[in-house]
């Protein structure tokens, strides 16, 4: 029987060394129809700014009317950017991504297409969801497809096209309004939404899925209710003018972002009680 400081001396075995990570062109069109889907959804949040005067006038639409365009797509992301993890769970990434992007692709091509203000908001809600989803979605499959070592490189190629996308919006924008019209703001998200979903379909492998997993309805519509308020009031901000109708407005503007940013701390506090009320009882 051997002592208890006997193994005292004696080396352990070493871990078995990993595979190094290798760069395959798989990873690399992947990674490149993930940035595409993400930079086309990062460049309409700004190419659509210095086309709205070209719409303003297409559409017969007043100035504050004409800025739901914009409002209408940032709200809309705002709202259903949460939703991403518990769609990813249920559907699979692979299919939201696709679904994500279609989808997006489909309502650009609507928006080029709109007759009436209506319809272009309309369709801008549309593609503020369908947006909404791939920001978040394009990081988690980068995270999953790099080892942890390469998260960093990685992130850092993928937020370049997060990043340069809005500032370029502006520019792009104006150049497609003024040589061809404003609807090419919108329309020049049909090839690069074609070309991310061929490298979707082609690369990406689809996740597990999770049905067991119960959606929070009450939190989502409290949640919502809060982003919502909050980004209303942070991007309808109301200027002087010098007409009466606009002048009006400004008097109750501070009233009425009061009344839109009220919802939200309300909302959260709601939302903590009822959830601490739901918590602290027994099941069945």
């Amino acid at each position: 029987m051997s002592s208890p400081g006997s193994n005292v001396g004696e080396t352990l075995p070493l871990p078995e060394p990993t595979a190094p990570f290798k760069l395959t062109p798989r990873i690399v069109l992947l990674t490149a129809s993930l940035i595409l889907a993400t930079v086309m959804q990062s460049l309409d949040g700004t190419i659509a700014n210095v086309a709205l005067p070209h719409m303003q006038g297409s559409m017969s639409a007043a100035q504050d009317q004409i800025t739901w365009v914009l409002t209408s797509y940032v709200v809309t992301a705002a709202i259903c950017t949460p939703l991403t993890g518990f769609l990813v769970n249920r559907y699979g990434r692979r299919s939201l991504a696709l679904i994500s992007i279609i989808s997006f692709t489909v309502a650009s091509m609507l928006c080029g297409a709109a007759q009436t203000l209506a319809q272009i908001v309309m369709f801008r809600i549309l593609q503020g969801a369908a947006g909404s989803l791939l920001m978040p979605l394009s990081q988690a499959v980068i995270m999953d497809i790099y080892p942890r070592e390469k998260h960093a490189p990685a992130l850092a190629v993928w937020s370049m096209g997060v990043i340069m996308a809005p500032i370029l919006g502006p520019t792009i924008g104006g150049y497609l309004t003024e040589t061809y019209s404003w609807r090419w703001v919108f329309y020049v998200n049909l090839p690069v939404g074609v070309l991310s979903i061929i490298g979707i379909v082609m690369f990406l492998s689809e996740s597990k899925r999770d049905t067991s997993i119960r959606f929070d309805l009450f939190g989502f519509v409290m949640l919502g209710s809060a982003l919502g308020a909050l980004q209303m009031m942070l991007d309808r901000v109301v200027r002087p003018s010098r007409t009466r109708t606009t002048s009006w407005v400004c008097a109750s503007g501070s009233s009425w972002s009061l009344w839109s940013s009220a919802p939200a701390p309300y909302c959260r506090r709601c939302y903590r009680t009822c959830w601490a009320i739901r918590c602290s009882r027994p099941a069945g």
